[in-house]
């Protein structure tokens, strides 16, 4: 299964847009893997945006593996397990990132 990673990112942030503007934050993800690439979300606008590339002034860095990605997207695997089992890698704001991840993969 292959996900389309802007588009859930946006589909997620547009059904959450009040809780996601609160973060008041910009983060980047970088995926790994086959179909590898960065995307980037701007909490500090309004409503947020999401893009294709690494944005400057993130507050947060998640570094995954595009598998961990669909598995968490998928339910399969907990934004937290992922994180405690070493599968992702956090720079910056380690709140933010499991904000980050309850927000966009519940």
């Amino acid at each position: 299964m292959t996900i389309d990673i802007e588009q859930l990112l946006s589909q997620k942030l547009s059904a959450k847009q009040e809780r996601a503007s609160a973060l008041k934050a910009k983060a980047v993800f970088r995926l790994t893997g086959e179909s590898e690439g960065t995307w980037s979300i701007d909490c500090t606008q309004s409503p947020p945006k999401v893009t294709v590339g690494e944005i400057e002034g993130s507050t947060v860095k998640i570094s995954l593996d595009r598998t961990v990605f669909e598995q968490m997207a998928s339910g399969e695997l907990s934004p937290q397990q992922a994180f405690l089992s070493g599968k992702v890698k956090v720079e910056g704001n380690l709140g933010l990132s499991l904000k980050l991840g309850e927000l966009l993969l519940s």
